[in-house]
């Protein structure tokens, strides 16, 4: 936050419990003040997330104390779902990429992303229970997988859900509807279902017996869902 007078003493950032979330003493001059309220690092299970909700800073200075609400409520909408086609590998054409809206007022980080009924069996499951360990194919760094208010991020899933049984033609004829869930740091967690259509050429991959389509059509609808 940015301080308007050089004569502030103290600043308290206030938790909604009431409790006090973080504080920091101030140098005389110094202006800006920096509370980090996610610690995230990929993979390693230290990493801790606010709770959402209105928070207040509380400013002191000359022994008098000023108060300011401060909304941090992270709002994540799924704005486009459709098939991978940029990957260097015919097995890259199974996978899902997916883009993400923040309207809210606080970041938060996507960690998972999984199906249900999808084509390929494999990619069906439950979101993974550690927020910290994020399940995708990318990003991978803490900078792009963090996504802060009035930002759009991209993500990769890492499950191959349109990968198709060999022997499986009903995706040419007529579309074929399964379901997604995308896990969110703060605890919701977006729901979509989704329909898709093959199109285009068959392409086996090596060592299974599955093939993908070079153009996989997918249909989606939004959905409430949190937890």
């Amino acid at each position: 936050m940015e301080l308007a007078s050089n004569d502030i003493e103290e600043v308290v950032l206030i938790a909604p419990d009431g409790t006090a979330f973080d504080s920091q003493r101030v140098q005389t001059g110094v202006r800006t003040v920096r509370f980090q309220i996610i610690e995230f690092t990929p993979g390693r299970n230290t990493s801790s997330h606010y709770s959402p909700g209105t928070y207040e800073i509380v400013v002191v200075a000359n022994d008098t104390e000023y108060r300011q609400e401060l909304s941090l409520v992270p709002d994540l909408r799924l704005t486009d779902v459709r098939q991978y086609r940029e990957g260097d590998s015919p097995a890259d054409l199974a996978r899902i990429i997916f883009k993400m809206e923040n309207v809210g007022t606080g970041p938060t980080w996507i960690y998972d992303a999984v199906f249900q009924d999808s084509p390929n069996y494999t990619a069906n499951g439950d979101l993974n229970v550690l927020p910290s360990i994020p399940y995708l194919q990318s990003p991978t760094t803490a900078d792009e997988l963090i996504i802060v208010e009035n930002e759009t991020q991209s993500y990769i899933d890492s499950a191959k859900p349109l990968a198709v049984p060999e022997a499986e033609r009903d995706c040419e004829q007529q579309s074929q509807p399964f379901h997604m869930q995308i896990g969110v740091a703060d605890g919701s967690v977006i729901e979509t279902n989704l329909s898709r259509t093959c199109e285009g050429d068959r392409i086996p991959l090596p060592f299974v017996d599955r093939v993908v389509y070079s153009r996989t059509k997918i249909e989606w609808e939004q959905q409430e869902g949190d937890t």
